[in-house]
């Protein structure tokens, strides 16, 4: 039961090509470091930190919409309130630590997709007004049309 004991290094490599693909970014470390021969040292306790109970708490209060005043104390609170801040999404990717490089990714492409979303309806208003004034336009031409036909009508052949 204990990991030094487990042989990894005689594992199958296609598994670590898969894992070499995953989602998250520290199990790809892990497993590039392994296939290439490199010892895998790490501080924490993986089975803790990179439980399914860590990452929800993490993605939890990354949503802006979730407003918890009062309900998260001490540094857990600030590394929440970095998650949404606009000093976190404008850092380098280089710069953000593994754990958080998901959140980095998400909190970018969802402020791309906001920015596309404002892009498209500053769009969608100019091409309504250009719409709008070239029906004006098409009603003012069909009046002065209207009023010529009927003033060729009044005058006297």
């Amino acid at each position: 039961r204990q990991p030094a004991f487990a042989r990894a290094e005689n594992e199958c490599l296609w598994l670590l090509e898969h894992l070499a693909h995953h989602y998250h970014p520290t199990v790809v470390k892990f497993s590039v470091h392994i296939s290439c021969g490199i010892p895998v040292r790490y501080e924490g306790n993986p089975l803790l930190d990179f439980s399914l109970v860590q990452f929800l708490d993490n993605y939890v209060f990354t949503q802006p919409k979730l407003k918890r005043k009062n309900k998260i104390l001490g540094v857990k609170a600030r590394r929440h309130e970095r998650y949404n801040s606009e000093a976190f999404r404008l850092l380098p990717e280089n710069q953000v630590a593994l754990d958080e490089l998901f959140f980095y990714k998400w909190v970018t492409r969802k402020h791309e997709r906001q920015l596309e979303r404002l892009k498209m309806k500053r769009v969608e208003r100019v091409e309504r007004a250009l719409r709008l004034e070239q029906k004006m336009k098409a009603k003012e031409d069909l009046k002065v049309k209207k009023l010529e036909e009927i003033g060729a009508e009044a005058e006297p052949a």
